[in-house]
């Protein structure tokens, strides 16, 4: 599972993020809502934990035009603004939960896994990914509206491999048509933060 922290203090994020990657989560770290943007859209995030107060703007803007433009990640927002209309507000503009600072570290795992368990699509029997089409439970693909043929051990180890989001289905299935799939690669920049032992978090 891959998640997006939004989170300005640099301390807070560089805690919460390897403390989530402990945890067996790939975690990317965004400090700014132009950051976190660039990220969502290079990305299809699984879960994304977003502050509302950030350098830039704000995150609560940030949260109203993804859902605006259809970005159906769940979205665990984490703040210190703790006033019901503030919740209120969080949860109108598209928010799935909402978590007021300081927290501890074991509630905002318990609220992600059930956020996860909530959100988690099950396998597809029909995936369709640009002009290719797997039929997995008839065993069929077609590249542009023609089928392609598969031998029987091709079959049953390509299509009831893993769910569509996994790119080497996409690889194996596509390589006879020359087709592509490949997600884009994670490239940090100062902006991104990265792991390290010192710091502690805030409550801001």
């Amino acid at each position: 599972m891959r998640l997006l922290l939004v989170e300005d203090e640099h301390r807070l994020a560089v805690r919460l993020a390897r403390g989530l990657r402990e945890e067996g989560f790939a975690v990317d770290t965004a400090g700014t809502t132009a950051v976190a943007r660039e990220c969502v859209v290079e990305t299809d995030y699984d879960l994304v934990l977003l502050d509302l107060k950030l350098p830039d703007g704000s995150g609560l803007d940030l949260l109203a035009e993804w859902r605006s433009e259809d970005v159906t990640a769940p979205v665990l927002v984490l703040t210190a603004k703790d006033l019901l209309a503030d919740k209120v507000n969080g949860l109108d503009a598209g928010a799935d939960d909402y978590l007021t600072k300081p927290f501890s570290f074991e509630e905002l795992l318990a609220r992600i896994r059930a956020l996860l368990r909530r959100h988690t699509a099950p396998p597809q029997d029909v995936i369709e990914i640009g002009d290719l089409r797997i039929d997995r439970t008839g065993h069929r693909v077609a590249h542009g509206g023609t089928p392609v043929e598969l031998t029987p051990a091709k079959t049953s180890r390509e299509l009831d491999g893993p769910p569509p989001h996994e790119v080497g289905l996409c690889r194996r299935v596509q390589r006879p048509v020359e087709a592509r799939c490949a997600q884009v690669p994670w490239s940090p920049n100062g902006a991104r933060y990265s792991p390290s032992r010192s710091g502690s978090p805030g409550s801001s």
